[in-house]
């Protein structure tokens, strides 16, 4: 996934980076077989962070372990004022919809919490681009996706908000506030095949 948006901070002079979906320009290979290769970043492009979880594409802990719901994969880069985020996870359209339910995106800046509405749909087509409908996903206690649901009319892919009410946080009791759009752009990628993973141990309902 590639990802730019409007922030408050400079670096020096870095080399562009094109929101599309590709990271070779960051300097990463992400390749299925275990191929992937995301050890030696570009610092070139105003690389601020990045973070490796692992680069193998098989599960752990007897298959019930990742990949489906790891991120792989995390980098920040800055250039002017735009922040580019960059992850990789082993979330697939292609895996179908009972393997797919991506999140939106939580960050904790100097001014508040803002949320990056990711969407993902049903999970039948290859790239999510800014402007697309959002989605909400209900899952099985066995963490498999039985359903899928559209978010209101202006919380499509790529939309930024403030004072959200997160799954996982004590309600605000807030309205959510737009406050600005980021260029989006979630492509498929060969990290994953279908099948080679569950995320739940056996047993749950």
């Amino acid at each position: 996934m590639g990802l730019g948006m409007s922030v408050a901070l400079s670096v020096a002079t870095a080399s562009a980076l094109t929101v599309n979906g590709n990271l070779s320009d960051w300097g990463i290979t992400v390749a299925d077989g275990d191929n992937s290769n995301f050890s030696n970043p570009n610092l070139g492009i105003g690389l601020v962070n990045s973070l490796t979880e692992d680069q193998s594409d098989f599960a752990g802990n007897s298959g019930y372990v990742g990949p489906n719901y790891d991120a792989e994969y995390m980098s920040i880069a800055v250039q002017g004022t735009t922040m580019y985020l960059a992850i990789i996870s082993g979330q697939r359209p292609d895996n179908g919809l009972t393997r797919y339910s991506p999140g939106d995106i939580y960050l904790t800046t100097p001014v508040g919490v803002v949320g990056i509405e990711v969407g993902g749909g049903a999970g039948a087509g290859n790239t999510i681009t800014e402007g697309a409908a959002g989605s909400t996903y209900n899952l099985y206690n066995n963490c498999y996706t039985h359903s899928y649901g559209t978010t209101d009319a202006a919380q499509t892919a790529g939309s930024i908000w403030t004072d959200a009410d997160w799954t996982m946080d004590p309600p605000l009791n807030a309205v959510p506030l737009l406050i600005a759009s980021a260029a989006l752009i979630v492509t498929i990628l060969p990290l994953l095949r279908p099948g080679r993973s569950h995320v739940c141990p056996p047993g749950a309902d």
